[in-house]
C-alpha cells in the first residue's frame, strides 16, 4: 500500500498547499508518518470542475458499463493489503473485523 499524502485532482496528483494533515492513533494520540496535502482553495476548485466535466459523459454511459467501472473501483479496494485495514483501526480505533467488513460492502458507512 502506499500512501501519497497527495489529492487525486482529474486524473493527477495534487499536493500544492503547504499544509499537512497529520495521522494519529486514535486510542494512544501518537503521531503516524502519514500526512495528508490540506487542498488549496484553487485544487478545490480545481476538482470540482473536473467532477463536473467528467460526470455528463459518465452518466450517458449505459448502466452496464457504470457498473463494470463501480466493480473495477470495488476490485481495487479488494487488492488493498491488510496494511490498509491495520492503518484504518489505528486511525479509528475501529475493530478490524468491522474495517474489513466496510471494505467488503458488508457494513455501511452510516453504520460506523
Amino acid at each position: 500500500m502506499q500512501i501519497t499524502g497527495k489529492n487525486y485532482i482529474g486524473g493527477e496528483r495534487s499536493g500544492e498547499g503547504d499544509e499537512r494533515i497529520h495521522s494519529y492513533d486514535a486510542t494512544s494520540a501518537a503521531r503516524l508518518p502519514y500526512e495528508f496535502c490540506q487542498a488549496t482553495p484553487a485544487e478545490i476548485d480545481s476538482a470540482a470542475r473536473a467532477a463536473a466535466s467528467a460526470y455528463p459523459a459518465y452518466r450517458r454511459l449505459p448502466a452496464t458499463q457504470r457498473a463494470e467501472f463501480l466493480d473495477a473501483i470495488a476490485d481495487e479496494l479488494d487488492a488493498l493489503d491488510n496494511g490498509f485495514i491495520s492503518l484504518v483501526t489505528r486511525e479509528t480505533a475501529l475493530p478490524a473485523a468491522r474495517v474489513q467488513r466496510l471494505v467488503d460492502g458488508k457494513l455501511s458507512s452510516a453504520a460506523i
